[in-house]
């Protein structure tokens, strides 16, 4: 017998229920998780009570922890939700929510996904109060919500994971929106890019305003909110930041057409269907490659064309994201290669999921002695006592193996908090650093999304770079430093290379970077009250240590050392392949 959440049960001192076209869309699980204040409902049952404690200790512990029970006797106004449970969760039960669950089966937004352990990370509207969010992590069963936070979730508005094997992410459609509903969004954006940005200090840019105005002129007629989502994001386009975005609206249909954008092209990673690995992918649909960027250059928000490189390897295999820009419209998908020499004509079909593959750590290292070298990979800039404990390990090995040369990997790493450098630097034999400028716009948005003597702050703050002192440790490391680049480096993994080649600290290796030196950062997340169409607003310019290296767009290695497509089909890493030789 199928257990299903579509069960709506009415009793007395439960509001009316909810339908599932008044719950979504409403923007990205990181959106509704970055509210002001939350209420943690978990199922009075002890093995998720259990775990939704252990969450509400480590990362929200401000918030109020109460059971489905309690929360049937209260409304939620004025707060996000954050619920762990069962199609057992009493304060679920009475919402029509836009997924159910059936035997070994759940589907949502009319797609059918089956597996054993089944799992739904999703945003709706809070149901008592529809300008607040609630966050649903829930299972089939009540021993599959326990650790649901181990599946990755954040930037897409659903996730429907069997176990930790992730089988489709991505947006729900709704329905189309009316003219007044769309035009009241697009000025809810400019207002609030008005109050928030660095960049509107002074009012909004003058092609903004004209860019908003045209917008507001064209929307004559419904739209979906994917294609709602071009006029937004070219709107936004205009404030040069690659931080500040608009979320597209995606399927999670991802085609099997795995592939990196290289100097030399877009080659495949791997076999996939009629594909083969080291395949140069010439066109796409009915666009060349140069097409492809020139299309992307106008809707991915980006400081240079690295960037857009490198979120085109995510985006153009998604198939709502491909119908959004008029690529393709349904699978398979044109495409047409060059295999050592010869041209063919292909078709991408959507993906099976694949096997669950076990991910490395986000920070690791490993000590080459052959080499002399000690490499510290760091994917995500999370200063916690993970990240503190490896960075420790880390200098104990390099010391207690006489290591002279040690490199930082930040080629994957996209940002996160940027205290991660300066506890690097406590383990590098520097007195002192410079650190960058900024100018901080302390907008009543930024005020509330603080905490301590940040919440009082006001106005706009600047701040020029300057130099501070390092605490350095006993017997800090005196070699060299390198640090390894990829477009993908972003945010502040992009930092770790600014700071150390503009305090000439050592020399970075690899790919030019995904930003700027100097570029905005620190971001808001915010959701548009009719599409649910989430975005990031930045409300801080940084300035780099050193002024004089601008104007530039990327952190330029002082070693070049692009991927090409030989090192694709050989496997080969051309970075560390160079570092190993050059003793």
């Amino acid at each position: 017998m199928s257990c299903r959440f579509a069960l709506t049960f009415l009793l007395l001192s439960i509001p009316i229920s909810a339908s599932a076209q008044e719950l979504v869309p409403a923007g990205s699980i990181n959106a509704a998780l970055g509210g002001p204040k939350q209420i943690i409902v978990t199922q009075d049952d002890p093995v998720i009570k259990r775990f939704a404690h252990a969450v509400h200790k480590q990362f929200f512990r401000n918030a109020d922890f109460i059971d489905d029970k309690q929360a049937l006797e209260r409304r939620f106004a004025g707060v996000d939700v954050v619920v762990y449970g069962t199609p057992q969760h009493a304060w679920l039960r009475r919402l029509t929510l836009p997924f159910s669950y059936e035997e070994n089966a759940v589907v949502l937004d009319g797609r059918r996904f089956e597996g054993k352990r089944l799992r739904v990370i999703c945003a709706i509207r809070n149901p008592d109060d529809p300008e607040r969010r609630a966050v649903l992590y829930t299972a089939a069963k009540a021993d599959d919500v326990a650790d649901i936070n181990a599946v990755f979730h954040g930037p897409t508005e659903w996730v429907v994971a069997d176990g930790t094997r992730t089988l489709a992410a991505g947006s729900f459609l709704g329905p189309a929106l009316p003219v007044k509903q769309l035009v009241a969004d697009l000025d809810e954006l400019a207002a609030k890019i008005k109050s928030v940005h660095p960049a509107a200090i002074d009012g909004l840019p003058g092609d903004m305003e004209a860019t908003t105005k045209k917008a507001r002129s064209e929307l004559t007629a419904p739209r979906r909110r994917a294609r709602f989502w071009l006029v937004l994001s070219q709107v936004m386009h205009t404030l040069h930041d690659a931080h500040s975005a608009v979320e597209p609206v995606r399927t999670g249909e991802m085609l099997d057409l795995p592939f990196l954008w290289t100097s030399e092209g877009m080659i495949v990673t791997s076999d996939a269907g009629a594909f083969r690995k080291g395949d140069r992918i010439v066109r796409l649909g009915t666009l060349t490659e140069l097409k492809l960027l020139e299309l992307l250059r106008g809707v991915i928000p980006a400081e240079n064309d690295h960037w857009v490189r490198h979120r085109a390897e995510n985006v153009l295999r998604d198939l709502g994201f491909l119908r959004t820009l008029g690529i393709a419209d349904k699978a398979p998908v044109k495409a047409a290669v060059d295999r050592s020499g010869k041209d063919m004509e292909l078709t991408a079909s959507v993906a099976a999921t694949a096997a669950a593959g076990s991910r490395p750590p986000w920070v690791r290292f490993e000590i080459d002695e052959s080499s002399d070298l000690g490499i510290f990979v760091v994917d995500q800039c999370i200063n916690n006592d993970l990240y503190k404990d490896r960075l420790r390990k880390f200098f104990q090995a390099v010391r207690q193996k006489k290591i002279s040369r040690i490199a930082v990997d930040v080629r994957r790493n996209s940002g996160g908090n940027s205290t991660v450098i300066n506890e690097f630097l406590r383990y590098i034999d520097v007195g002192s650093y410079r650190v960058p400028g900024s100018i901080i716009r302390w907008s009543e948005e930024a005020r509330a999304r603080q905490t301590g003597l940040a919440k009082l702050a006001s106005g706009v703050m600047r701040y020029d770079p300057r130099t501070v002192k390092n605490a350095r440790v006993e017997e800090a490391f005196r070699g060299q430093v390198f640090v390894l680049t990829s477009k993908a480096t972003f945010s502040s993994g992009n930092w770790f290379a600014v700071f150390v080649q503009d305090n000439k600290i050592g020399k970075v290796l690899g790919e030019p970077t995904g930003n700027s030196p100097s570029s905005y950062g620190d971001m808001l997340s915010f959701t548009l009250p009719h599409s649910g169409l989430s975005y990031s607003l930045s409300f801080k310019r940084w300035l780099r240590p050193d002024p004089k290296r601008d104007p530039a767009n990327c952190v330029t290695p002082d070693q070049l050392l692009a991927t090409t497509r030989r090192d694709v089909i050989e496997g080969r890493d051309p970075v560390l392949d160079y570092l190993r030789k050059a003793r």
